[in-house]
């Protein structure tokens, strides 16, 4: 028996996207990605999610004066603060909530393809999930970025670097797992290695089984 569902992490850059939509449409399955970001975003009645999307969002202050409570006692600062929220969950912890929700919902309807949001681990008790993650060397990542949005080397670079830590961090700190380690995951490919045409034949075959 194949694994029906399919979790597909990425690289920035790595056409890990692109992969899930040729594979989607090659097995004629649904594939879930902004659409679960767009129902979330509903069902909060949250205007704009693009902020938060993937990235760990915390009460900074707040944190700090828990911090300083926890060292120096209750001081001026402390009292100074409102602390009537500091228990309630953050903007990306009512999202991480929420889409999980989702997520396991459009699981439960049948074959599907999930592309980040930690579908993965939301769906870890599941024995029909294949999970991947692509990689790609980062100059093939950095021209691809440069090509889809008209960056620079420079702004690509940084841009590459900058989503990519987010996703970690807001991966970790959901799943406590470590984003995009080979042990994290049932396997892992290069587009760069193989093509995107060839991630999606091996891919197709694991979910055919």
């Amino acid at each position: 028996m194949g694994r029906k569902i399919i979790t597909i992490s990425r690289q920035t850059g790595s056409g890990g996207h692109e992969i899930a939509e040729l594979l989607a449409e090659k097995l004629n399955i649904p594939l879930h990605d902004r659409n679960v970001v767009e129902e979330a975003r509903k069902e909060l009645e949250l205007e704009n999610v693009d902020e938060v999307d993937e990235k760990l969002v915390v009460d900074h202050l707040a944190k700090f004066a828990k911090g300083y409570h926890a060292i120096f006692g209750k001081g001026k600062l402390y009292h100074m603060m409102d602390h009537s929220k500091d228990d309630e969950p953050t903007i990306s912890e009512k999202l991480y909530e929420t889409e999980a929700k989702i997520i396991k919902n459009l699981a439960g309807m049948g074959p599907c393809i999930f592309v980040g949001r930690c579908a993965d681990y939301v769906l870890k008790d599941r024995d029909d999930v294949l999970s991947v993650f692509i990689t790609a060397e980062e100059e093939q990542r950095v021209q691809r970025m440069m090509d889809r949005r008209e960056m620079t080397h420079e702004r690509a670079v940084n841009a590459i670097e900058f989503a990519d830590r987010d996703r970690a961090k807001y991966y970790q700190a959901y799943t406590k797992q470590k984003w995009g380690v080979p042990e994290t995951y049932d396997i892992t490919l290069s587009s760069t290695a193989l093509g995107l045409d060839g991630v999606v034949e091996i891919l197709a075959k694991l979910y055919e089984g």
